[in-house]
């Protein structure tokens, strides 16, 4: 029982570790923060029942961290357009730090995807929401490259 334990931490260590090699943060500590902050708005985003699935898509030690803060009373916002999903995670910041969310809310995804089946195995909700994420990044880049382009 204490080795299957200590698989799942391992497990648990080795995805917060590619998260926050995905997002360029070298202090686990605040690679796990940003991806509680991902996990919370993922929960007001999605439908309880896509939450769940999320889960299920999760090593069992980061399940918790998804968990973590997580009421079932209906008394959270819920998140319905991606915009909001974004700002949600940015903590009213500024264009940069919304760019900084929605990398992070793709590495979250790309991570997930990596420890699992790959993105086609996540629930629809989860794949539809990286799909907004990724044309929104696009969004950004060419706002950013046009800002400073022809300035």
């Amino acid at each position: 029982m204490i080795r299957e334990f200590e698989r799942y931490v391992e497990k648990g260590q080795a995805f917060v570790q590619a998260f926050a090699a995905a997002i360029g943060e070298e202090n686990l500590r605040k690679a796990s923060e940003v991806l509680e902050r991902v996990f919370a708005a993922m929960r007001q985003h999605l439908p309880f029942h896509e939450s769940v699935n999320v889960m299920e898509c999760l090593p069992m030690a980061i399940r918790g961290l998804y968990m973590n803060g997580w009421t079932l009373n209906g008394s959270t916002e819920r998140l319905t357009t991606t915009d909001s999903f974004i700002r949600e995670i940015a903590k009213d910041g500024d264009h940069e730090a919304e760019a900084a969310a929605v990398d992070a809310a793709k590495a979250a995804i790309e991570t997930m995807a990596e420890f699992g089946s790959g993105l086609d195995r996540l629930p629809k909700g989860l794949r539809n929401l990286y799909h907004a994420l990724a044309r929104v990044s696009q969004r950004n880049d060419s706002l950013f490259f046009n800002r400073f382009t022809f300035q």
